[in-house]
């Protein structure tokens, strides 16, 4: 007797073959209860995310392979997966990038258009310079200045090291645009300031040297920030940052401190941005020539400037910044 059992064509199992792969799904994955946070470093495609509702304490995440190649960057929010709040250094994983309310962008040089991101959802931009070791550079204010009105955030102009020089000329050249200027020193006390980074997200940029390290040090008991010293032979200061890094200054008061740049391209950036950031001359555009210039005697903003002292002294200012991203910084 055969002891085989029969089997039907219809009770046969196939197996894939080797060389194809399982059929993908098109169900899209949906995440529930997310754990929101905010990123607050990043470190060769890790992510250090601070959780917002547990306290900003700290945890570790790489980003979801369905979020292809969007980018995370140091001030984004984000909704993570897989917390373990028990073990922080087990990897969760970025699944969302909430919408930014803005980005700080630069371009490498001013023949390229290709953006950066340096940081996103900054509510303030700190513009730190020394007004010696190094000399400040104003092509890279106005630049900065712009950057900030493209990224709708306020500006601070922050002059540092003012025991090894006068300032006043250099408050003057920026007094026109209206906008807050801090005088600084190692022994400045700090009050002025800390009241303006109340319930903001500040990020400092600045060339090395200038001391925004030494600043986040000052304000942030417990940051440990590396700070360093201008090299002699250069007159530059030396890279100590290598990454933007978020610290808590207070409840809902963020500084993020950035390394040093030795460039800031603003290809991506319209010269009327430049106009934009002057709302009375700007005003006065609408009168002048198509395409202008506003360095040719027809110009409405220069007749003004004839009769009007503190138009000159913002035209000059304009004039500056115009040549400034034209020109390589």
């Amino acid at each position: 007797m055969n002891s085989r059992k029969n089997f039907s064509e219809e009770n046969i199992k196939s197996r894939p073959q080797r060389n194809k792969t399982r059929p993908r799904t098109k169900t899209t994955p949906t995440y529930q209860d997310l754990i929101s946070g905010i990123v607050i470093t990043v470190d060769r495609g890790r992510f250090t995310v601070a959780l917002e509702a547990h306290d900003y304490q700290n945890t570790f995440a790489i980003k979801a392979r369905a979020l292809g190649r969007k980018g995370v960057v140091v001030g984004d929010r984000v909704g993570l997966t897989g917390v373990n709040l028990e073990r922080p250094t087990d990897l969760a994983r970025i699944v969302e990038i909430y919408q930014r309310k803005n980005v700080l962008r630069k371009s490498a040089d001013d023949s390229e258009s290709t953006e950066k991101i340096l940081v996103t959802n900054a509510s303030q931009i700190g513009i730190v310079v020394s007004i010696a070791n190094p000399e400040p550079q104003l092509r890279f204010i106005d630049r900065a200045l712009m950057a900030a009105l493209d990224a709708d955030a306020t500006p601070i102009l922050i002059i540092t090291k003012t025991d090894l020089a006068d300032p006043t000329w250099l408050i003057d050249l920026y007094k026109s645009f209206e906008i807050k200027i801090l005088t600084l020193n190692k022994n400045s006390p700090l009050d002025e300031l800390g009241q303006l980074l109340l319930d903001k997200t500040t990020v400092l940029i600045g060339s090395s040297g200038v001391g925004k390290s030494s600043l986040v040090n000052r304000l942030v008991t417990n940051a440990h920030r590396s700070t360093g010293e201008v090299s002699e032979l250069t007159g530059k200061g030396k890279h100590t940052s290598t990454s933007a890094y978020a610290l808590s200054y207070a409840p809902n008061s963020w500084i993020i401190d950035t390394p040093g740049l030795r460039s800031f391209g603003l290809a991506h950036l319209p010269i009327e941005t430049a106009l934009a950031s002057m709302q009375d001359l700007n005003n006065l555009a609408t009168s002048c020539p198509k395409a202008c210039s506003h360095e040719n005697p027809d110009c409405a903003i220069v007749k003004e400037s004839l009769t009007d002292e503190s138009v000159k002294n913002r035209l000059e200012s304009l004039q500056r910044i115009i040549t400034s991203i034209k020109s390589t910084y």
